[in-house]
Order: C-alpha cells, then sequence, then structure tokens
C-alpha cells in the first residue's frame, strides 16, 4: 500500500476534485465513498463513455480541478495521455491488473499493477479506497466496499463457487445487516443503469449510496432499471451463437445493440464453471465490438501477458479480459487471442 500514499495524502488536500468512475458497480460504490468523505470537495461527476476503453472517451473538469480516476482498467500509457489532455493534475485508484504508468504527470495508486498483490487482496477497487480512507467502523462504508465486491465476483456468487474476495466481502457485512445475496442484487441494480447506455442513472447512483448505502436494497429507480435491463439481457442470452467448442474452450457470437457484454458473459461462465468462455459481442450501431472471455476456474493472466507481448490491447483481471475491435474485423483478434489460450493453459 505504500505506492498509495501519495494519492492518499493528495486526497486530503486538494481543493477541489472531479471524480471520473468505471460505470460498473465497483465504479459507483468507489465513487460513493469518495462522496462519503470528500464530498464538499467533490465538483462534478463523470462516467467515460459506456462501453469504450480510452483518453478521449473520459470526461474533463471545466473548473480546473484535479481529475480522480476510480476503477477504469486502462494501462498506464493512457492515464498519461489523459494528464497530457487535462493539462492539469490526474490521480488514479484502480485494481485491474494493467501496465502501470512509466511517466510522470499521473499520481497513480494500483497495487495489483506493480504486483503487490492479486485479485485475492483486492478484490473490488471499492475495498481499495475503503482501506485508503480508513474508515473500518462505519457501517455503511463496509457495505459500500463490499457492494463493488459483490458486482466483480457475480460469477463466483451465482455458481456457487468460493473466492477469497467473497470471504472479504463478507467480513465487511458482519454486523450491517445486510447479506452478500442482497448485495449481488443490488449490484446487478446497477449494473443495468449501464446495460440500458442510461448515464442519468449512473450519476445518480453513487449519490443515492454516499447517502444511504443500506437504501439502495430497495432504491426503486434502481430496481425499474434492473427490470428494464434484465428483459435485455434474457433476449440477448437467447441470442447468443455458440460458434465453436474446443477442449477447454467456449466461443459465443452475439450480435447486438445494447451494452450487454459483461452480463451474457458472466451468465455463460456461470454456466460453465469449468470452461473459459469467449463472447464476441457485435454493436452494429456502433461499428465496434467486444471480445470478452471469462472463466471461474482459469487464470487468464498469462493469456493476457501473450497477448500484451504481441501489442494487442487487453484489459482485464485475473479470471476475465476484453479486447476492443472496430467494424465487423473480429477474426484475427479472435485467433490470437484462442492462440494465446491454447499456449497458456
Amino acid at each position: 500500500m505504500h505506492i498509495c500514499t501519495e494519492v492518499a495524502e493528495k486526497l486530503l488536500r486538494i481543493p477541489r476534485l472531479y471524480v471520473v468512475y468505471h460505470w460498473d458497480a465497483d465504479g459507483v460504490a468507489s465513487a460513493a465513498l469518495v462522496l462519503r468523505h470528500l464530498g464538499s470537495r467533490v465538483r462534478g461527476l463523470g462516467v467515460p463513455r459506456i462501453g469504450v476503453y480510452a483518453a478521449d472517451a473520459v470526461p474533463l473538469p471545466g473548473s480546473g480541478a484535479a481529475l480522480l480516476v476510480l476503477d477504469y482498467g486502462l494501462p498506464g500509457s493512457v492515464y498519461e495521455e489523459l494528464a497530457r489532455r487535462h493539462g492539469g493534475e490526474v490521480l488514479v485508484i484502480d485494481h485491474h491488473r494493467v501496465a502501470p504508468p512509466s511517466g510522470g504527470g499521473v499520481v497513480y495508486c494500483n497495487p495489483v499493477a506493480v504486483g503487490l498483490g492479486g485479485e485475492e487482496d483486492y478484490p473490488a477497487n471499492s475495498v481499495l479506497v475503503y482501506r485508503l480512507l480508513k474508515s473500518p467502523r462505519d457501517p455503511g462504508d463496509r457495505v459500500l466496499a463490499a457492494l463493488g465486491v459483490a458486482g466483480d465476483l457475480a460469477p463466483y456468487i451465482d455458481a456457487g463457487r468460493p473466492h477469497p474476495g467473497l470471504r472479504v466481502a463478507s467480513e465487511l457485512l458482519r454486523g450491517t445487516g445486510i447479506s452478500l445475496r442482497e448485495l449481488r442484487r443490488v449490484a446487478e441494480s446497477i449494473d443495468s443503469c449501464y446495460r440500458l447506455l442510461d448515464e442519468d442513472c449512473l450519476r445518480y447512483a453513487p449519490r443515492r449510496a454516499a447517502e444511504d448505502p443500506a437504501g439502495l436494497v430497495s432504491d426503486e429507480r434502481l430496481l425499474g432499471a434492473r427490470e428494464r435491463a434484465e428483459r435485455l439481457v434474457e433476449e440477448a442470452m437467447e441470442r447468443a451463437q455458440l460458434l465453436s467448442e474446443t477442449g477447454k474452450v467456449l466461443v459465443y457470437f452475439l450480435e447486438m445493440d445494447a451494452y450487454v457484454t459483461s452480463a451474457v458473459g458472466r451468465r455463460l461462465a456461470a454456466r460453465n464453471p469449468d470452461k473459459v468462455v469467449v463472447l464476441v459481442h457485435s454493436l452494429p450501431s456502433q461499428g465496434r465490438g467486444t471480445i470478452y472471455a471469462r472463466s471461474i476456474s482459469h487464470g487468464l493472466s498469462s493469456v493476457a501477458d501473450l497477448l500484451r507481448a504481441r501489442d494487442v490491447r487487453v484489459a482485464g483481471k485475473t479470471n476475465v479480459l476484453v479486447i476492443e475491435y472496430s467494424g465487423e474485423e473480429y477474426e484475427e483478434p479472435l485467433r490470437i487471442l484462442l492462440e494465446a489460450i491454447k499456449v497458456a493453459l
């Protein structure tokens, strides 16, 4: 955690913060924790363009505020590009397994990126933010820290599989009156906002979470989003086609203009816990797509390393990786991915 000392100190001193957070439950929980502790200095909230991982997808503050980026999972070089675009201070708190920045301009806190821990130590970005803010006695903060875990480790909860991060979440929830299963449903509700491409919902969620973490369980706006998104995901599950099955790898294809990639990938992984599930999701109206790989039983870190060695831009964590592609040109990155899986696993 010593690599995060500078971020922690600056968070206490910087008078104006503009907070940008990943669009999933972990990002929202991380932002809510910042709001609870530093709300008087937060000058705005923003999310990157949903489904896009790039410097130019990040909204920038117009007030001269420092930019705090939470849980976005970009490699360090892209954060350096973002710092040049912003022209001001950029702080990053993250837990994804990515290359850290190599130069200046970014105040960076990511123990996983520099080999000081893994997903079992930092199962969610919200856990890292919670530890930086040092509020172990606050039950609301503990609920929010566990919420990020319930979102990021949903496939393990759904499949009834153990994971060290779930023990972390259960310990955080002790004495709060909220169960991990309840938080799993809350995470699904928050994730529904991005599946519906509803940025207003994503700006609402961290403020609501900061005010009343326990109240998220029955929040009508988020429950309504979950109901609408569930219909989309059910449709997507019906439309997903199995392209191939080779050994331990299942490859699916989905063409659908809704950002349901991770929801479908997680459900397919939970249904096939001993396999590596690869989902090619084409978004035709946006002229792009995503190749999403997830496994409950197999770590994919070595696969990601092989891909980076071939200059493939890949994001992810221990058991999940994501590759973006343009147009309909998914065949070549898919081929390279499958080759890497075969070599690594």
